[in-house]
């Protein structure tokens, strides 16, 4: 079997949302995202995106496109694409940061090898660990009413495992919102609470202390992802799951939340990861800690929510699976054929990512970022 790389093609989109995604870090009203194709000596094409977040990881869609056509592009050319750690150790030698320029080489490198041997992702991975995969009832930051309304509405669907809700812009307002929407969930049915690094330690533990009685199962990023101390503190004190998120990018820094025992779960996103292949070297080490973890997202079409839910169908110890659902955040996806089915992603036997690119729409939302 062939399996040089041929050629890699880098195409920068802008996607509208329908509405603005707001966390306490941002307030999103597109979706920027950097398509990857990469082709064999064949003619088989895998893909992925990029989803670069300046509020996240630095990254904007001029630097994730530069880096992708400049520096990833020709130096993958003419390598083995099954290579997995061997293209990882280039990139990372081109450049250390830039992780979601990374991911959508290594999701579209998945997608490729996937095609080529006619099993999806997940089976080349590790196999599926799950009989089917139960996301998360979502919501951002919002009144306590129109929370309340739309998770309401997500468990009528289907929603009835676990709940997620954005919280950290007013410490009065986050105390009723997780309170009204406790009140509406199942009494089995989990809730997470996100402050995406909103509260110093002494302000989470006066929020968190009041809501450790069972209301919240876990809270995510609590404090500034540098203050691994205030996350020991917080995970000794609290019942409650305590989540890293932003504290985590690498199996590294898993190595040392773990060793200081700053957090109790890791949430794994393939965007900070920079792929499926390091977000698994995370989650085993996260494994041999005993520690569960959840599946994150960003604002995203169905090229990575696919490749998360994959990854997630073949991880045992991902516990949660957040993604942003693409048909409710962007007002047209680029990809078909993920579906999402009563609070559950269906993965089928299709080839590598399961999808098909909507040419249409790719030409509708290309950008030129420079």
């Amino acid at each position: 079997m062939r399996m040089k790389i041929k050629d890699v093609a880098v195409c920068p989109l802008t996607v509208p949302l329908r509405k603005p995604f707001v966390t306490s870090r941002a307030r999103q009203t597109h979706g920027d995202f950097v398509l990857v194709r990469i082709r064999d000596e064949e003619g088989v094409e895998g893909f992925g995106e990029a989803n670069p977040r300046p509020h996240i990881s630095g990254e904007t869609l001029e630097s994730a496109t530069y880096a992708l056509k400049n520096y990833f592009a020709p130096a993958l050319e003419g390598i083995d694409f099954g290579r997995l750690e061997q293209i990882h150790l280039i990139m990372d030698r081109i450049l250390e940061l830039n992780p979601s320029a990374k991911n959508a080489v290594d999701m579209a490198l998945h997608d490729l090898v996937g095609k080529k041997l006619g099993v999806p992702i997940y089976a080349l991975i590790g196999g599926k660990t799950k009989s089917e995969l139960r996301i998360n009832a979502w919501c951002g930051i919002a009144d306590p009413e129109d929370a309340v309304k739309v998770l309401v509405e997500k468990v009528k669907n289907g929603y009835d495992y676990a709940a997620k809700i954005k919280v950290g812009s007013d410490r009065l307002r986050d105390m009723e919102l997780v309170r009204r929407v406790r009140e509406v969930l199942p009494d089995d049915m989990d809730l997470i609470i996100d402050a995406n690094q909103a509260w110093d330690v002494s302000t989470a533990l006066r929020i968190l202390k009041k809501l450790d009685d069972g209301t919240v199962t876990a809270v995510e990023q609590p404090v500034h992802w540098k203050d691994i101390d205030g996350m020991t503190e917080l995970t000794r004190r609290l019942s409650m799951a305590v989540m890293a998120d932003e504290s985590v990018w690498s199996y590294q820094d898993a190595y040392h939340i773990i060793r200081h025992k700053a957090a109790s779960m890791i949430n794994v996103k393939l965007m900070k990861a920079g792929g499926i292949y390091p977000a698994k070297k995370i989650s085993a080490l996260a494994q041999s800690a005993g520690l569960n973890c959840m599946v994150g997202s960003t604002v995203e079409t169905s090229i990575s929510a696919a490749a998360e839910a994959h990854f997630a169908m073949a991880t045992p110890n991902v516990k949660y699976v957040d993604p942003t659902i693409p048909e409710e955040n962007l007002v047209e996806d680029v990809a078909e054929g993920l579906e999402f089915r009563r609070g559950r992603i269906v993965l089928g036997e299709e080839a590598g990512l399961g999808l098909k690119l909507r040419e249409e729409m790719i030409k509708k939302y290309e950008v030129n970022p420079d």
